[in-house]
């Protein structure tokens, strides 16, 4: 099967993402950080408690309630903006770019402006189907983005199956996943 298609930004940043919550790494930094936020919060009040000092007190007791509810959209926010950042100084030669796809039942072949790539399909460990995108993952940090808006979805996903079922690799259909 070939595939012609462009790479958006936007599918760079839907790989991140998914990468991302899909990593324990950053789960647990995000929960971390969301955890001591909110305690340090609730410290500062219980502080300002045993001072009898109620106005600060209540400030942080509001500040800490307040984290506890919003550090997750914060925390959204900011990881989304920070690999925005990253793919417009990482990916600018790619943004763009056509890339040619072939697949048969034991290779992957890629082609784009800047490299010609070709990959054993055991090589593969995970082809994952979201809502926006295949993902055809060779290890935890790097896949194939094929975006589903340039392809027919139909046919794709029909090969993928067959090669995944060929070749032992893992098909994971996650069309309800979004960024939390």
């Amino acid at each position: 099967m070939h595939l012609s298609y462009s790479l958006q930004a936007d599918d760079f940043l839907h790989y991140q993402l998914y990468a991302a919550s899909h990593s324990p790494v950053v789960r647990r930094s995000r929960l971390r950080s969301w955890i001591i936020i909110t305690l340090a919060f609730v410290s500062l009040a219980y502080i300002f408690y045993q001072e009898h000092v109620t106005s600060l007190m209540v400030y942080f007791a509001l500040l800490a309630v307040a984290s506890a509810a919003l550090y997750p959209l914060y925390s959204r926010w900011r990881y989304k903006r920070h690999y925005r950042k990253h793919i417009e100084t990482n990916y600018q030669g790619q943004i763009g770019a056509t890339v040619v796809l072939e697949l048969t039942d034991s290779l992957l072949r890629s082609v784009d402006k800047a490299s010609r790539n070709e990959l054993q399909l055991r090589e593969l460990y995970q082809i994952v189907e979201t809502s926006q995108a295949f993902l055809l993952r060779y290890n935890p940090a790097g896949a194939v983005i094929v975006p589903k808006n340039q392809v027919d979805v139909a046919a794709l996903a029909s090969e993928l199956h067959r090669l995944a079922n060929l070749n032992g690799i893992e098909y994971v259909d996650d069309q309800s996943w979004q960024w939390k």
